[in-house]
């Protein structure tokens, strides 16, 4: 039998490894958004987009109905392994749930609207393989400089690669009632799904009724004039990349729907939830000393577990690389309740043994 002092000293501890363990875990970087972020190539006259970086600006794409899109983007990736979305152009209001959102998935490139990346509602959408790009890196395993010609018209949208397969769909599922006021390069607006690449132009033209041009734009990556992203259409509506770091809808605490999540992010889930059970096994063995009762014990274990998570993910809004969600605050609040109740029930076995009477021969 371990002595009271002995066990409470053991304990503490183990609390203090755990906290460390957890803080460590919470609040490191994994990455620097001045690193990743937007920067000029001068070897190849290229914009470099990093995993953070992005340029974004105001878009009027003409008073009234839309009937049409074409957009044109001259682009080289970089990564075809990235185990999440990248977004290479979000066209969309600050109000918008349903975006026009050209991205990449690994090694094919995408044209979908709203948000569902993991594709569960079958919503119909263009994609076209990377591997049908004509050129190619002198090391032959990543395209090299490929042309994306997007066209949504009304009657049909197709997309391809220069003289590559197009991908189409009739009639079109896109929606261009509402006017859209901004658009954003590189990047989701909130900084959570960053493209990596060079870009050296992106061009937009928008149609009215009868084909009239409702609207055009012209932005030139391959010109070195950042934080600006020069505009050569008439209208010189340039684009702006902000200070590092800094993203025009940054969530306090972000939130992503649950497909998204069982989709792409099954490990970080797992290790949510476990992490914080060390943490709520040992503080339910220190509170439960007190003269409270159980019930009151593992409440405030598990009031104890959210309040430490929720300072965490409040800190994680400071760090780069670090993605503060909804899901890890509940998934940690869970975890701690989970270690509080799995030390209640090693508890009763023991307890349950200990009753148990003894037989003699």
């Amino acid at each position: 039998m371990i002595p009271q002092p002995v066990r409470l000293t053991i304990e503490l501890a183990l609390l203090a490894l755990v906290s460390v363990t957890i803080a460590l875990a919470g609040l490191l970087p994994r990455d620097s958004h001045s690193d990743r972020w937007t920067e000029w190539q001068e070897g190849s006259q290229r914009t470099m987009l990093g995993r953070h970086g992005l340029a974004t600006g105001p878009l009027d794409v003409g008073a009234g109905p839309i009937t049409g899109l074409e957009i044109h983007v001259r682009l080289v990736p970089l990564d075809l392994q990235a185990d999440h979305f990248q977004i290479l152009v979000q066209i969309d209001s600050e109000s918008s749930t349903d975006p026009l959102i050209i991205g990449q998935w690994r090694d094919q490139l995408i044209v979908m609207q709203g948000r569902d990346f993991a594709n569960v509602e079958r919503r119909p959408r263009l994609a076209v393989p990377l591997g049908h790009s004509a050129n190619r890196s002198p090391e032959g395993n990543t395209p090299g400089t490929v042309d994306l010609h997007v066209s949504l018209m009304s009657e049909r949208n197709t997309a391809r690669l220069g003289g590559g397969p197009v991908a189409t769909h009739r009639p079109s599922p896109y929606a261009f009632a509402q006017p859209a006021t901004r658009i954003t390069v590189g990047n989701s607006p909130d900084g959570a799904l960053g493209w990596t690449g060079l870009l050296e132009g992106v061009t937009i033209a928008s149609s009215a009724p009868g084909n009239e041009v409702a609207m055009s734009r012209d932005y030139r990556f391959d010109i070195d004039a950042l934080p600006l992203v020069l505009d050569d259409s008439g209208a010189a509506a340039p684009l702006h990349v902000p200070p590092p770091g800094h993203f025009p809808d940054y969530a306090y605490i972000g939130s992503m729907a649950l497909p998204d999540l069982l989709a792409q992010n099954r490990l970080d889930l797992l290790i949510n939830l476990l992490g914080f059970m060390p943490l709520g096994f040992v503080l339910q063995a220190l509170v439960g000393r007190l003269p409270t009762g159980t019930a009151p014990a593992m409440a405030f274990t598990t009031l104890a577990g959210l309040a430490v998570s929720l300072g965490i993910e409040s800190l994680q809004t400071l760090i780069p690389g670090r993605s503060p969600h909804v899901h890890d605050l509940v998934l940690n609040t869970l975890g701690a309740a989970a270690g509080a109740a799995a030390l209640l029930i090693v508890e009763r076995i023991r307890g349950h043994r200990g009753r148990q009477p003894r037989q003699h021969p």
